[in-house]
C-alpha cells in the first residue's frame, strides 16, 4: 500500500529547518530595515541642513526666534523662567512645536521639500504619527549648569578640558534613533555609543 502524507518525525525535520532559517533570517531582516531607517535619517537632516543653510543666507541667522513678531515660540518653549529646559525636560508636543515653527521658516526658503510636518518626521519614530519629529534646538538655547557654567546635553566636560556644547555656533540636529530616547550622543554607562543620528559627530 502506497504511503501518503508525511510521517511526524519528516514533520519535525521540515519544522526544525523552517525555525533554523527564521532564526538566521529575522535578525538580518531587522538589521537591513534599521539600517534603511539609518540611511533614510541621514538622508533626511542632509536635506534640513541644506534648507537651514539657505534661510542663514536669505535671512542672516539660522531659525532661532519667530517670524513676524509676536509670542517666540522658541523662547517659550525652550525656556523656563531663566534657564534653558534640558532635552529630557522637553515633551514631544514641546519637540512637534519647534518643529511646526522650524517647518514654516523652512517654507521660506524650499516650499517643494516642506509642505508639512512629515518632512520634519523621524524614521525611526515617525509612523503615522507627527509628533515624532527630529529635534532642533539653536544654539541660542543650549542650557547650562549654573553653578559650574559648564554645558550640560552633549558633550559637557571634553577631555581636552573645553567646556562648548556639539555645534556651539549654531545648532543641533538630531535624531533620537532606534530606542526613541534622546540619549543626546553620550555613550551609555556600560560603554555602547548613543544611536541617535545627530548633525554633529558624537565621541
Amino acid at each position: 500500500m502506497r504511503r501518503t502524507g508525511f510521517t511526524l518525525i519528516e514533520l519535525l525535520v521540515v519544522i526544525s529547518i523552517i525555525a533554523a532559517l527564521a532564526a538566521i533570517l529575522i535578525p538580518t531582516i531587522t538589521y537591513a530595515r534599521n539600517a534603511a531607517k539609518a540611511a533614510k535619517c541621514e538622508t533626511q537632516l542632509a536635506g534640513i541642513k541644506a534648507a537651514i543653510s539657505r534661510y542663514v543666507d536669505t535671512n542672516g541667522s539660522i531659525p532661532d526666534k519667530q517670524l513676524g513678531g509676536g509670542t517666540d515660540v522658541y523662547a517659550i518653549t525652550f525656556k523656563t523662567g531663566n534657564n534653558y529646559k534640558t532635552a529630557d525636560q522637553l515633551t514631544s508636543i514641546d519637540w512637534t512645536t519647534i518643529a511646526q515653527t522650524l517647518l514654516e521658516q523652512l517654507q521660506t526658503v524650499d516650499r517643494d521639500n516642506f509642505r508639512d510636518l512629515a518632512s520634519l518626521r523621524d524614521p525611526f519614530t515617525g509612523g503615522a504619527s507627527a509628533t515624532n519629529v527630529f529635534r532642533y534646538r539653536p544654539s541660542k538655547f543650549y542650557p547650562l549648569v549654573a553653578t559650574a557654567t559648564l554645558y550640560i546635553d552633549g558633550d559637557g566636560q571634553r577631555p581636552d578640558g573645553t567646556t562648548a556644547p556639539p555645534n556651539p555656533d549654531s545648532y543641533q540636529l538630531w535624531s533620537t534613533g532606534l530606542d526613541g530616547k534622546d540619549q543626546f550622543g553620550q555613550r551609555q554607562p556600560d560603554g555602547r555609543k548613543s544611536d541617535d543620528i545627530t548633525n554633529w559627530k558624537q565621541p
